[in-house]
């Protein structure tokens, strides 16, 4: 049976027309598929890209704060936080305490065993400060070898039993290492917030002096600043 050219122009020209309507009623879903896609991967995109950067502030704020030695606060971060502390100091009165301390002969100990053994000492140092502050406590290395200890809500705490436990602490530490084997001391000047203090560079200026006096008095002790 064969197929007359007629009937088969009649059926080209139906399948077109069949196939331009499905193309007319498919074309607006498949658009809006094709740009519900395209707004799904922008959200998501500019969502990736907003924790990326939160997280990448947060490092730089981290490193910005932290002793990249130590892993410690930084001057930077210890001297914001005292002024914090200044203000809410004089809002509810609560003592805090400001411990600066630093390594007796650090300077001996970096010429005769060298810088490496030095920065070792530093770090173990730290280490064991980090494990007898209280938990509010905060522990920062101001440079060199000068480190403060604050101490906020400190109640009925003994001043005395703070520094005891500081200076227990140093000279538990040893140091063991090519060649090097010594103990530590260190010596301290503690300060608190007054209600005559102007700002919060007063308290530590008393430390300051505290910590001097210390050294001047044989080393190995605290002065406290009453």
């Amino acid at each position: 049976m064969g197929i007359h050219l007629d009937d088969l122009s009649a059926y080209i020209d139906e399948t077109n027309y069949q196939s331009s309507v499905v193309l007319r009623q498919t074309t607006p879903l498949f658009m809006f598929l094709v740009l519900g896609l395209f707004i799904f991967n922008s959200v998501l995109l500019m969502i990736i890209e907003k924790r990326k950067s939160k997280k990448d502030t947060q490092v730089l704020q981290l490193q910005a704060n932290q002793d990249t030695l130590t892993g410690i606060g930084n001057r930077r971060y210890a001297e914001s936080l005292v002024k914090d502390m200044f203000i809410q100091f004089k809002r509810d009165q609560k003592p805090v305490l400001l411990a600066l301390f630093d390594i007796d002969y650090f300077k001996h100990i970096n010429d005769t065993y060298g810088h490496d053994i030095g920065d070792r000492t530093l770090v173990q140092l730290c280490r064991a400060l980090e494990h007898v502050v209280c938990t509010r406590d905060a522990l920062f290395r101001m440079g060199g070898d000068e480190f403060l200890v604050i101490c906020s809500d400190i109640g009925g705490k003994n001043l005395e039993k703070i520094s005891t436990t500081l200076l227990e602490t140093a000279r538990a530490v040893d140091i063991s290492s090519e060649g090097a084997s010594f103990s530590l001391t260190i010596s301290i000047g503690i300060a608190t917030f007054r209600e005559s203090d102007i700002n919060e560079q007063q308290a530590l200026k008393r430390a300051d002096k505290a910590l001097y006096r210390a050294k001047e008095a044989g080393r190995d002790r605290c002065e406290i600043d009453w």
